[in-house]
């Protein structure tokens, strides 16, 4: 065991192995080096957390030495005060800064030292449950997952971490960042859709009906110059609009849009100006969406005043009640598939069909299709299927569901999530024994029903799309107890 029991402690033994979970997990496989003892490898974070901890003893052991010094000082002042009262004072007061400094370092250092230790205590799944899992994608990067678990036909674009919109080709994991903070929100996971109209980022081409309109090309979304259009009001209310033919259905309009001069209205429409809805650019691309049920939608922006300017980007416009990642529309209408992601599990050492865990960490889909999976496990079809899925029809609960044959042996509730939220859930499946839990709560059990061979691992659904966001998906080869879920998901 390696410890430090320096001065500055007060004789407190810091048990670095106790940092690192107990020394149990010996799947930290490199080592790092704090006042020259070597220990097994932290995260990121932590390793941080130990990096201010070792700074602020240090600085905190260089003030307690400043005061010692001090003090001496202010002794021999004293022992000649008769000679220089003055100096004597002068020394007593640094001896005082000195010491408090020292104390105040003190108490940093052992609030830096709690820190780290708390962060220490934010343990990974596979560590509160005892055992290394078989699987464990953690979606923050376009290499999370093998070749060929991404197998959609389709490429997406997504927001990267710097704020732009990223094309990601078909079969590489489609990673969406918060546009404004650049935090991961993981795996974006889609049902089909198609554009409404054509030349969906060149508002430029003839496809486009202009009148009061100029155009010109421009930075687009994506940060590439000349990939988008600034239209210019030449006169006051000019338009820009673009029909499409097709049946009365729910329809969404959603481009990006920002203001490059003026302050008059900017406005868009989805039928040919019947109605017009105002929006309030400002000066970056954001995404303003309107929706509406119409026959033969008509796409399109109205400028108020003569002389504004607005850029605008993938105006495509899709059939559906709510938006989805933005479809670059050609000069024909565009279909991007549906997310297909799913491993063979007879590719992966160590599965077992009888016996197993999942544990997923996933967005609440702030709309979609009913029943929508996060994860599940299956035979390749929807009568033997385990997972986990967002039940929005009756409850609004996440709940964790065991299906053999079409019938249902256990389907256990969590609680309501709401729209947007992150959440935590896990679900232990053995025939006649099945647990789930959900952000910390009590396991939900079921303790009859027996357990299909699933031979497959869907992300997101397959075919009820998830429409949102997993930020990670790890799979245990065995039933974790009851009382250890609550532990994972909290």
């Amino acid at each position: 065991m390696a410890t430090d029991t320096s001065s500055v402690w007060d004789g407190i033994t810091i048990n670095y192995d106790n940092l690192v979970g107990g020394g149990g997990y010996d799947w930290y496989n490199k080592s790092i080096t704090v006042g020259g003892n070597s220990f097994r490898m932290l995260h990121g974070y932590q390793v941080a957390g130990l990096r201010e901890m070792d700074s602020r003893l240090s600085t905190g052991q260089g003030y307690v030495t400043a005061a010692a010094n001090s003090a001496s000082a202010a002794a021999t002042s004293e022992t000649n005060a008769a000679n220089s009262a003055t100096a004597a004072a002068g020394s007593a007061s640094a001896s005082s800064t000195s010491a408090t400094n020292a104390a105040n370092s003190a108490t940093a250092a052992a609030a830096s030292a709690n820190t780290a230790a708390s962060l220490v205590l934010v343990k990974q799944p596979s560590e509160i449950a005892g055992i290394d899992p078989i699987i464990d994608f953690v979606f923050s990067g376009p290499a999370a997952v093998p070749s060929g678990v991404i197998t959609g036909s389709s490429g997406k674009w997504v927001m990267g971490p710097n704020g732009l919109l990223t094309s990601v080709a078909a079969g590489t994991c489609p990673i969406d960042y918060d546009p404004t903070t650049g935090v991961t929100r993981g795996l974006l996971v889609e049902e089909a859709r198609s554009t409404l109209v054509v030349k969906s980022r060149r508002l430029d081409d003839a496809a486009w009906t202009k009148s009061g309109i100029t155009t010109g090309a421009i930075a687009g979304a994506d940060g590439i110059l000349g990939a988008a259009t600034r239209l210019t009001a030449s006169s006051a209310n000019g338009t820009c609009i673009q029909a499409s033919s097709s049946a009365s259905a729910a329809r969404r309009f959603a481009p990006f849009v920002r203001r490059a001069a003026g302050t008059g209205t900017v406005q868009m429409t989805l039928d040919g100006g019947a109605t017009w809805t105002t929006i309030t650019p400002t000066s970056s691309y954001v995404r303003y969406g309107v929706g509406q049920t119409v026959a033969n939608p008509t796409v399109g922006f109205r400028l108020g005043t003569s002389g504004d300017q607005i850029d605008v980007d993938f105006a495509n416009g899709e059939t559906g009640t709510f938006d989805t990642s933005p479809i670059e529309a050609g000069s024909s209408i565009v279909t991007r598939a549906g997310d297909v992601n799913a491993l063979l599990l007879s590719s992966v050492t160590g599965w077992n069909a009888s016996e197993f865990t999942i544990y997923v960490e996933a967005m609440r889909p702030v709309f979609g299709s009913t029943y929508p999976w996060a994860v599940a496990v299956d035979d390749g079809t929807t009568a033997n299927r385990v997972g986990i899925y967002h039940e929005d029809v009756v409850s609004d609960a996440v709940r964790a569901l065991c299906r053999v044959s079409g019938s249902s042996q256990a389907d256990l509730s969590g609680p309501v999530i709401t729209a947007g939220a992150m959440f935590k859930a896990a679900f232990s499946v053995q025939a006649s024994s099945f647990a789930f839990s959900v952000n910390g709560g009590a396991a939900a059990t079921g303790s009859s029903g027996s357990v299909p061979s699933a031979t497959r691992l869907v992300i997101g659904g397959g075919d009820l799309n998830w429409n949102g966001y997993i930020r990670r998906i790890t799979l245990f080869p065995r039933r974790i107890a009851n009382a250890t879920l609550p532990l994972m998901t909290a």
